[in-house]
């Protein structure tokens, strides 16, 4: 009858080992949950910071469509306008370029931020961008 014990006790360590392993993948499971959800985070602050550039974007293209309405109107007028007309046109592009330059770098910013953040995702310690 020994063997009927042994073979009672090697079922017994198994089913041990078995649940074991079930919660330690329970485990990982609900951790990889939680990872996922702080990834779903990121997504979403993302596609936000994606919206608001899509914002600056559109403001770039009426400045775009402001100069080239100046330009025309510089071709329809006398030689006697052309040149206060140039000066604005001047004006119009500094700033143009002032408040592109100005949205570059806050995109660039963005960017650098994000990549940070998933940079530190990425290296597991789950609380954002290193320092």
């Amino acid at each position: 009858m020994t063997n009927g014990n042994d073979d009672l006790e090697t079922v017994k360590t198994i089913l041990v080992a078995v649940a074991r392993r079930a919660e330690a993948t329970d485990e990982r499971l609900d951790q990889l949950i939680e990872s996922q959800g702080r990834t779903q985070k990121q997504l979403d602050q993302l596609s936000v910071n994606v919206d608001a550039l899509g914002v600056k974007v559109d403001s770039l293209r009426e400045d775009v469509d402001i100069a080239f309405q100046t330009i025309g109107l510089m071709a329809e007028n006398g030689d006697r306008d052309r040149a206060e007309l140039r000066e604005e046109a001047a004006q119009d592009r500094a700033e143009f370029r002032e408040r592109t330059e100005q949205n570059r770098a806050e995109f660039q910013a963005e960017v650098l931020r994000i990549w940070e953040y998933l940079r530190g995702q990425r290296n597991g310690n789950g609380d954002g961008p290193q320092r």
